[in-house]
């Protein structure tokens, strides 16, 4: 396999990296994503070769194009609308030349927009943006998912501007590449503290030509309705334009207490919904505590059938902190599909190994579920963030990995360190990403070769975000996109952080 890497400027980062065949991956050089600053108003400059960066994008997602390898779209949580917000809005970076160069733009409505499409956006008046998720069919468009949201929080005024769950839709010229913007759409509103909040969303198209559902699009979220959290699917039989709610049939309490949700389409059509519960009361027997769950949809998102569980596991959970610096992570899943069955992955608690990434598949249309299995070596190291990909009869899956850490346990957290008085995260350590890959179509479980580095360095991942971030953040996700060669993944790497710079400040 040939590898290629793509980081995203600031303190975080996007890499990308190409990997092809089954038998042996290899990794090329980094490529940065992000190189210039969108906001020049403000006193916050990121620009390559400029003064420390201080602005973060994390929760990367990657999105190829079905008809042009060479098209890629990155989505990320950005930080650089720090000076004119305070917070982060949804950064957009497109490759027209397979991820060695991208154009950045910003989702239109973000604060201080001007132009037309912002003055006109049905998301305008809310000062953030989060959980990015993207996917072209094949009908030249692109679809950005995400939340934009105030952050009041329960018991304060109001909003005056309703959160929204939205989708930004672009035209795409698959020739030469061109993506333009056309609309955001907003699929569901809710407000914070007053009842309903969207949160964590996920977003999948079906881009086969043997599907009778070809270019339907697909979101799953978490709605919070006060203190309880519930499974929502919603669909799209016209490109984006209106948007329906799927039902779920059979018994449906592990619809509830869950986070964490993906969505996966068979080239069949079929789509699935993945996701986890939480563990409420430890000692009770409740077969919904801590297990990843699935459903199957076979007539287009209208109706999916009650979830099977795919499997109990232990949560591994590091809650953000200022004093020791930690970043924060749970177990989300994600799920890949293709002709040979569904896949879906999490991270979870491996006794003295620490968090391991688990990864299971069905054969059985969702009916049943393999005995999970782990990709990643035994090595002494935690195992985050796992993301999968299926194309060509092989499975991606990539995964931040703490076997550079400088004083592993397994409990945890994850450490990591800087050398004194370092001004870049060129010798800092802590964290890398690795790949590994296993075959959909041979016989017997799935097998996963030898795993790969695909950063070109470690770096410390308990640096802040941004000059008034209060805790370290890495996000809570990264990404791999594949075609039948080639799989490009996408990752927040700290390594352009200043250290000195990112230490905590009191926010002003």
């Amino acid at each position: 396999m040939v590898g290629r890497l793509v980081h995203l400027c600031g303190a975080g980062a996007v890499a990308l990296v190409l990997v092809a065949g089954v038998a042996a991956a290899t990794a090329g050089a980094d490529v940065r994503v992000s190189t210039h600053d969108l906001i020049t108003s403000d006193a916050f400059v990121s620009s390559v070769g400029g003064p420390a960066d201080v602005l973060q994008q994390n929760e990367p997602h990657i999105a190829i194009h079905p008809t042009n390898a060479s098209l890629l779209a990155v989505g990320m949580n950005d930080v650089r609308t720090l000076g004119v917000s305070d917070d982060a809005w949804q950064g957009l970076a497109v490759s027209s030349d397979g991820g060695a160069n991208y154009t950045e733009s910003l989702i239109p409505g973000y604060p201080g927009d001007t132009s037309a499409a912002g003055l006109a956006s049905p998301i305008r008046g809310n000062a953030a943006a989060s959980d990015p998720w993207l996917g072209f069919d094949r009908f030249n468009n692109l679809f950005f998912s995400f939340i934009a949201f105030q952050r009041t929080p329960p018991g304060q005024p109001a909003n005056t501007t309703a959160n929204a769950l939205a989708v930004a839709k672009y035209s795409v010229n698959p020739v030469t590449g061109a993506v333009t913007y056309a609309k955001t759409v907003v699929v569901e509103r809710g407000t914070v503290g007053l009842g309903q909040q969207e949160d964590k969303e996920a977003l999948a198209v079906d881009t086969s030509t043997s599907s009778p559902f070809n270019g339907n699009v697909y979101i799953c979220w978490a709605r919070f309705t006060g203190a309880q959290n519930h499974l929502t699917v919603a669909y799209s039989h016209d490109h984006g334009e209106t948007w329906g709610t799927s039902r779920f049939t059979g018994p449906q309490p592990n619809l509830n207490n869950m986070q964490g949700c993906n969505l996966a389409v068979e080239p069949d059509g079929d789509v699935y919904v993945g996701y986890r519960t939480f563990d409420n009361n430890p000692a009770n027997s409740n077969p919904n505590d801590s297990a990843i769950f699935a459903a199957r949809s076979t007539n287009g998102g209208v109706t999916f059938a009650a979830p099977v569980r795919v499997a109990p596991f232990v949560d591994y959970r590091q809650n953000a902190t200022r004093t020791p610096p930690v970043f924060r992570t749970f177990s989300d899943v994600s799920m890949a599909a293709d002709a040979n069955g569904v896949y879906i992955a999490w991270q979870g608690r491996n006794g003295t190994s620490g968090s391991d990434v688990f990864v299971s598949r069905s054969k059985t249309n969702g009916s049943s579920w393999e005995t999970p299995v782990i990709p990643n070596a035994a090595v002494a190291a935690h195992q985050l963030m796992p993301a999968l990909a299926a194309a060509g009869g092989t499975l991606s899956v990539l995964w931040y990995d703490s076997r550079s850490e400088p004083a592993f346990t397994a409990t945890g957290p994850v450490t990591g360190q800087c050398p004194a008085g370092a001004t870049t995260q060129v010798a800092c350590t802590g964290m890398e990403v690795f790949y590994d890959q296993a075959s959909t179509t041979a016989a017997g479980p799935l097998t996963f070769g030898s795993d790969l580095a695909v950063a070109d360095d470690s770096f410390n991942p308990n640096t802040y975000g941004s000059i008034k971030a209060i805790t370290p953040f890495i996000g809570d996700y990264i990404a791999v996109a594949a075609t039948p060669t080639t799989a490009y993944a996408v990752w927040t790497d700290n390594r352009d952080v200043n250290p000195r710079s990112m230490r905590w400040r009191t926010p002003t």
